[in-house]
């Protein structure tokens, strides 16, 4: 977990000046959610030397906080940049800002280790006041690769329709299309809606999609094996 009050995306040196810093109390917070590393470098770690990289991400950069915080987004993109250099990161995990969005939104990347090296993107959307859902998972192969698409679709559509032999779900809880599946989470009867227990629960989810889709993969060409590999995850242990 990387905590670091990044310097280049305030624009008003005063809010730069009054932000709280809590490093001993986040590193306990995090030690308790079970994280193994802090990375907490110094300003001057980060920029030995002044960062002049521009980066333009229109209309994010030019409405609502863009617009009242020149240079915030590029500050954002220049901290980034360099922390994925650091630490050479395979997933990473950003929560959506408050006051420039309705619902909670994570992104996650999980590259494949199969020709064309491929990426898996999910992205999680939850809402801030869930009525009968609590929120969708977006799952998307990015590839150029045709056959590859088609052997993802393939995943998805037996991974939903074991999930529905076992009762997970309901079949309009599913969207799947080229490489891409769309799941909603319902509400069920005694289930949490504390936003601490569905993140977990959303985020073992994925991990074991993830592994399963991997594992899937591992078994091609041979399309029944690749079946079989993904019936494991649905069976008692």
């Amino acid at each position: 977990v990387s905590v670091f009050v990044n310097p280049t995306q305030f624009n008003d040196k005063n809010d730069l000046k009054n932000y709280p810093r809590t490093l001993e109390a986040d590193c306990k917070l995090l030690e308790a959610c079970g994280a193994d590393y802090v990375l907490a470098p110094s300003v001057e770690e980060m920029y030995p030397t002044p960062d002049t990289r521009q980066f333009e991400y229109p209309p994010i950069s030019t409405v609502m906080e863009g617009a009242h915080r020149p240079g915030h987004f590029n500050g954002v993109c220049q901290v980034v940049s360099r922390l994925f250099y650091i630490v050479k990161t395979v997933r990473a995990y950003f929560g959506e800002n408050q006051e420039q969005a309705t619902d909670g939104i994570l992104v996650i990347r999980s590259p494949l280790r199969y020709r064309y090296k491929p990426t898996i993107r999910y992205r999680v959307e939850l809402y801030r006041q869930p009525e009968q859902s609590l929120g969708v998972l977006y799952a998307s192969f990015r590839t150029q690769s045709k056959p590859l698409i088609e052997d993802a679709t393939a995943f998805f559509r037996t991974w939903a329709a074991l999930e529905q032999q076992h009762g997970a779900c309901d079949p309009d809880d599913y969207q799947i299309e080229d490489g891409c599946w769309t799941r909603r989470f319902r509400i069920t009867a005694g289930s949490s809606t504390a936003s601490q227990e569905i993140g977990a629960a959303i985020g073992r989810y994925i991990k074991r999609v993830d592994a399963a889709l991997k594992d899937y993969f591992a078994a091609l060409p041979d399309h029944q094996q690749a079946k079989q590999a993904v019936l494991a995850y649905f069976s008692p242990t």
